[in-house]
């Protein structure tokens, strides 16, 4: 491992709101972007002033959602209405390598703030823009959050049963998905940059990661004009079992004759060459009958314990955790997908890690989300070249 940062020397402005597009910034900024976080000057990202009704997500005064999102950022307050307050982002954006945003396109295009009026600003500019269902169709203009785009995607559907109202499985699924693909569409274009000399505007959707998501199900919907059930397994021997404890575990076997190991590790051998289900066909010719044995069988133990037999048999297994039970899960915290962190203003507490593992330039926390404005004068007197009477002026002017 060394010190030095794998995206060290890059520089990211980040004009967006909310989760999705902030997202991709912030694993921009986990592996050492200078990111800077361009917020409205009174009220700042609305995400700041999110809260549920009858409920509170803030603690030690910061903002929980929020701080999730902008690790590692900093904040230039500014007024973009305000002509000054252009100048100042479009002299950060000369002095920066990509430029991300989630306004709507009218807003962008009110403001100034397009590909086609920052590119003579800084010729060698990656901007990328986001939205919820793209940038053409009869809806590129219609104003939508993530559940919005997982009911336009078809998410909502899947898994549920025949006449059971749409369900939400991960409320934020879109938006984080979305900033996974727009990070990875910035890293290649500043890649192709670098190598080709092409500079160039990408956009990412919501709509459009979800439909990534989809995988076999679409593709064969597509390719073969059927269609797969998510909510069946492809057997009784591959579901979800309530064991004695209450808890749920998932187990299953994958073909090549594994399902007489299977029956083993239950203490069930005679179902391996019982008639009914000696093959993939009579059972799910069977299911509902080998569904009412499996289902005994699996309420006679604890949890914890039928876990460590199927492992023992080499059956896939799992615990169906509750989300609570992430934190706690040794296979989630040895990995690095949940981390300790001493944060300075809320104290010890566990944060969402990152999903790939740099071995020698990982990623890393190295300061909580910003306040708002924290580093107005950092930006201006540091990056843009401002002296401090014009940052005092622009104080008084209401720019910043």
């Amino acid at each position: 491992m060394t010190d030095v940062e794998l995206l060290s020397g890059i520089r990211v402005v980040d004009w967006t709101v909310f989760g999705s597009a902030p997202y991709a910034s912030q694993m921009l900024a986990g592996l050492g972007a200078d990111v800077i976080h361009v917020e409205e000057r009174e009220r700042g990202d609305l995400l700041r002033q999110l809260n549920p009704p009858g409920g509170d997500l803030h603690r030690n005064g910061r903002h929980v959602i929020f701080e999730g999102m902008n690790v590692n950022k900093k904040s230039l307050a500014v007024d973009l209405k305000h002509p000054r307050g252009k100048e100042i982002v479009c002299r950060l954006v000369e002095r920066s390598d990509a430029f991300i945003t989630n306004f709507r396109r009218a807003a962008v295009e009110k403001l100034g703030m397009t590909y086609a009026d920052l590119r003579p600003r800084n010729p060698r500019l990656i901007y990328c823009s986001t939205s919820g269902f793209g940038l053409r169709g009869p809806d590129t203009e219609t104003p939508s959050l993530d559940n919005f785009a997982q009911a336009r995607a078809a998410t909502l559907t899947m898994g549920r049963e025949p006449g059971d109202p749409p369900s939400m499985t991960i409320p934020t699924a879109g938006g984080r998905t979305m900033g996974i693909i727009a990070a990875f569409g910035i890293v290649s274009a500043l890649l192709g940059r670098d190598r080709l000399g092409i500079s160039q505007e990408l956009h990412v959707s919501i709509l459009g990661s979800l439909i990534c998501l989809q995988g076999s199900n679409l593709s064969t919907r597509l390719l073969l004009g059927g269609e797969m059930d998510p909510s069946r397994p492809s057997g009784p021997e591959r579901g979800a079992y309530r064991c004695k404890d209450g808890k749920w575990i998932l187990a299953g076997v994958l073909g090549m004759g594994r399902w007489p190991r299977l029956c083993e590790a239950l203490g069930r051998p005679e179902l391996a060459t019982d008639s009914r289900f000696d093959d993939d066909a009579k059972r799910i010719e069977n299911v509902e009958e080998l569904q009412t044995i499996l289902n005994a069988t699996f309420a006679e133990k604890d949890s914890r314990q039928w876990v460590d037999i199927l492992k023992r048999h080499d059956v896939m297994v799992s615990p169906v955790n509750e989300v609570t039970d992430l934190e706690n899960d040794p296979q989630v915290t040895e990995n690095g997908y949940i981390i300790d962190w001493d944060h300075p203003t809320m104290g010890p507490v566990q944060f969402p890690g990152f999903p790939v593992e740099f071995f020698d330039t990982p990623w890393r926390i190295n300061r909580p989300a910003p306040q708002l404005g924290e580093h107005n004068e950092e930006i201006l007197t540091q990056l843009c070249g401002y002296s401090l009477a014009e940052v005092q002026s622009f104080r008084a002017e209401g720019v910043i």
